[in-house]
């Protein structure tokens, strides 16, 4: 977009204009995805949850949730806990589960993620709005053509004193 608008090309800020609109047509679909699935956020990290559990490096992830979020199995400690990693360094165990810190974790950061597209789309939105008025102030060729014809009819009015132009022969 700045490349096409130092050298005062059309092409490359109409280019700069609809890769910017597709990105923010991207960004509508994300987010209402988003927005409509909000509610299964539980259900997805419960599924999410059951697929790492039948891993060894799910089993790792499993064991780093539980260490970050301090917490040992997923509804409650006896459940699908990992117990080789649900431990304090003194020894005993965490007293919950992970679900809940999990969901919770994931829905800030959801929310986070929104206000940030939210804002990162009205930046682009005036970015299109901007390139969009750069392209209609840049001339065309045409117009180009037909402002350098002009003013050299002016110029050779101006040199030869002609109303018209032109030196009369007489």
């Amino acid at each position: 977009g700045c490349f096409g608008a130092m050298n005062l090309s059309r092409g490359m800020l109409k280019t700069y204009a609809v890769i910017v609109f597709i990105f923010i047509l991207i960004e509508i679909t994300v987010g209402s995805l988003a927005y409509a699935y909000r509610d299964e956020i539980p259900a997805m990290v419960d599924e999410s949850w059951d697929h790492m559990y039948g891993s060894d490096r799910g089993l790792a992830t499993i064991c780093d949730i539980q260490n970050i979020f301090e917490c040992c199995g997923f509804n409650s400690t006896s459940d699908r806990a990992n117990t080789t990693c649900c431990k304090y360094d003194n020894g005993t165990a965490y007293a919950t589960g992970c679900r809940e810190a999990v969901i919770q974790q994931v829905e800030d950061n959801a929310e986070l993620i929104g206000i940030s597209a939210i804002v990162i789309g009205c930046l682009q939105v005036v970015c299109f709005i901007i390139a969009c008025c750069l392209v209609k102030r840049i001339p065309t060729k045409e117009e180009k053509e037909k402002a350098l014809l002009d003013e050299a009819r002016q110029l050779n009015r101006e040199a030869t004193g002609q109303p018209g132009g032109y030196q009369s022969t007489t």
